[in-house]
């Protein structure tokens, strides 16, 4: 006796997209400076590209959820440290503390939302993602107001081979070049499939 396919296991696109959007966040705060893992933000947009062109037929407000979910797991795994340094040096408590980082991660995840809008938006009107997805996240990151400025360059601090060309046109030129190796990975990733 053969199963139907209607007991199919496997998950929505919606969740594929939030599941994507959460291991792209992960591997965006791992990669990043502090944390030592600096070859996983080489591969850090990849699952966030996957995740919004899974969501190209749905609603604007599905790229937005899926595009802030990413930004706010990446700035909250950052900024990790802020719950304890609140604690102490505000006199808050924790509670309060890990709200105000939770609210603070938010807010600085916005801008990948925004990222995701505009992605969304030029993609529908059929630009291609190696057209689009660079560019706007340059964009996004040097307009983007923050009391932290980020930029994904941050992650290869140590990496001084690959930070030299920041003499040339500073953190948003390495940012550029990471960004590259991220759509390479993206691009032949959809040649296998």
């Amino acid at each position: 006796m053969t199963e139907t396919s209607s007991n199919n296991s496997s998950p929505s696109p919606r969740h594929q997209a939030y599941g994507l959007a959460t291991l792209g966040g992960t591997f965006y705060f791992l990669g990043w400076a502090g944390f030592g893992f600096w070859p996983l933000s080489l591969v850090c947009l990849v699952p966030l590209w996957g995740a919004l062109e899974l969501g190209l037929g749905r609603t604007w407000r599905h790229s937005l959820a899926v595009a802030w979910l990413y930004g706010t797991v990446t700035c909250a795994g950052g900024y990790h440290w802020l719950v304890e340094f609140l604690d102490v040096f505000s006199g808050y408590g924790y509670a309060a503390s890990a709200l105000f980082w939770i609210l603070f991660s938010a807010y600085l995840g916005f801008n990948f939302a925004v990222y995701g809008l505009i992605y969304r938006a030029l993609r529908r009107r059929g630009w291609r993602v190696s057209i689009v997805a660079i560019p706007v996240l340059l964009l996004i990151e040097w307009l983007y107001p923050s009391l932290f400025p980020t930029y994904l360059s941050n992650s290869v601090q140590h990496q001084t081979h690959l930070v030299q060309i920041a003499d040339l046109g500073g953190p948003m030129l390495v940012t550029m070049m990471m960004a590259l190796v991220n759509l390479s990975i993206y691009e032949l990733s959809l040649i296998h499939i």
